[in-house]
């Protein structure tokens, strides 16, 4: 199987310099990189204020990392849990031979917009323009590209794509004027149109993906399955207050994502909740499209098996005490 594998061969790479560092315990200590303490990860919040971390016998640390570091943090054993790496990655892996499994999905749908200077009225109009992507390899990144051509401009042609890897980096590049246009993610998107920026598109309205991703080495699965249940079943009960329990739910969000304004933490509340899973998988489709893409990206020449890659099990194990009451 022939793979170009930038990413992930950095990845193998890295093990040598993280190969010193202090595992996660093999027991009930479990580490998660988070690329940022956002509106769309408040169920991570949500499942250790509520002690639901705690009451499943775990001890639950959240280490904020960008995509690009996690997965290899993840590769390494120094987490437990990556939430950032996507279909891209975890495709790479397989192909290297590192079994990395996505045992569970947040959102069924991108959760970006693409957002433009002010004076630009369409996506063709950025056409010779400076565009800011996510990290390398980031959910930001693939979906932009993918929009992009679809759209008729090529990434490597029609427009210079420039890595900007936060939120807040991507917003002051695009204030700068060093950048016509960006993907921004909620809160950042709804406050970049408050100030007058237009929207030129809403990636989850246009490119079939998800967002809020959950991977896992099958080796750490194997050898610890009990605390990836107690993880999910706290995930799940989180996914399940936010989902239910807006009025409490939304000082959770201001308080770890940092919103100080209620009406803009109730608008990002609702951009995001008609995309959240309600087991924590996808449908075939959007499986299929993810590893196509990846696929794609990666040069593949025979496209993985969706089981290869996805592992829902899992979540559903963890779902069942839910649906039998």
């Amino acid at each position: 199987m022939a793979v170009r594998s930038d990413i992930f061969s950095a990845a193998v790479l890295a093990v040598i310099f993280l190969a010193a560092a202090v595992p996660a315990d093999a027991g009930n200590k479990l580490r998660v990189g988070l690329p940022d303490f956002t509106s769309s990860s408040v169920p991570f919040e949500i499942a250790r204020q509520m002690n639901y971390f705690s009451q499943e016998g775990l001890d639950v640390e959240i280490i904020r990392m960008s995509c690009a570091v996690s997965v290899r943090a993840l590769v390494a054993r120094s987490i437990d849990f990556d939430s950032c790496a996507g279909v891209k990655a975890a495709v790479s892996a397989v192909a290297q031979g590192v079994r990395i499994k996505i045992v569970m999905a947040r959102f069924n749908r991108p959760l970006m917009d693409l957002i433009g200077a002010k004076d630009i009225q369409k996506v063709s109009d950025l056409a010779g323009k400076i565009i800011g992507s996510g990290s390398q390899g980031s959910p930001a990144e693939v979906f932009l590209e993918e929009f992009l051509a679809a759209n008729g401009l090529n990434t490597q042609k029609d427009v210079q794509m420039l890595s900007v890897g936060t939120s807040s980096d991507r917003i002051a590049a695009l204030f700068a004027k060093r950048i016509t246009a960006t993907v921004l993610s909620p809160p950042w998107n709804l406050k970049v149109l408050d100030q007058g920026y237009r929207r030129l598109a809403n990636m989850g309205d246009s490119v079939p993906g998800y967002q809020g991703s959950l991977s896992i080495l099958q080796s750490t699965v194997d050898e610890n399955k009990a605390a990836l249940l107690g993880f999910l079943r706290a995930m799940m009960r989180a996914q399940n207050f936010y989902r239910t329990r807006k009025t409490e739910s939304l000082p959770l969000m201001m308080q770890f994502s940092k919103l100080d304004n209620f009406d803009l933490t109730q608008r990002v509340y609702d951009y995001l909740l008609p995309s959240m899973t309600v087991d924590g998988s996808l449908p075939d489709k959007v499986m299929d499209a993810e590893i196509q893409r990846a696929a794609k990206s990666l040069k593949l020449l025979r496209a993985p098996r969706a089981q290869d890659i996805f592992d829902f099990s899992y979540v559903r194990d963890a779902n069942r005490p839910f649906a039998e009451k």
